[in-house]
């Protein structure tokens, strides 16, 4: 079935102040793939308790705080699980019919785990698949 990466997970609970940036919120969390696991719905606030990825959790507080200006906080932040992730990082295609569908280069542009795997090597140092053009190129001038 090929290798599978293990994300982890976190758990988090925010307060949001006012209702009327509850979608803001919602929108943040689809945005960051978190799963919203509770809401518990106050007077004029709203509590919600939610499972993110860790990779999404850099600047996630700065970013709510953005986004809901200043409405809505991240009051916890705690490892939950490990999550194993269905998509294999080093598909190719091998059969005619996905030659036909995904052409001979795999997408790794779509492919979640991977890009986790580069972004992760990027963050050490390590040498990425990714093809940077350098700074210092020279124009070619027609």
């Amino acid at each position: 079935p090929g290798l599978r990466v293990f994300e982890p997970y976190l758990a988090c609970d925010i307060h949001c102040a006012s209702l009327h940036h509850l979608s803001k919120v919602h929108a943040l969390l689809a945005k960051k793939r978190a799963a919203v696991l509770d809401e518990t719905f106050g007077p004029d606030s709203v509590d919600v308790k939610l499972a993110l990825p860790a990779a999404e959790s850099l600047g996630f507080a700065a970013d709510l705080l953005r986004w809901t200006s200043g409405a809505a906080s991240a009051t916890a932040m705690r490892f939950d699980r490990f999550a194993l992730h269905p998509d294999d990082p080093f598909w190719q295609p091998t059969t005619l019919n996905e030659r036909e569908e995904h052409g001979d280069a795999p997408l790794r542009h779509h492919n979640l785990p991977r890009t986790l795997i580069n972004a992760v090597r990027a963050r050490k140092g390590l040498p990425t698949e990714l093809r940077l053009v350098q700074a210092d190129a020279e124009k070619i001038r027609s």
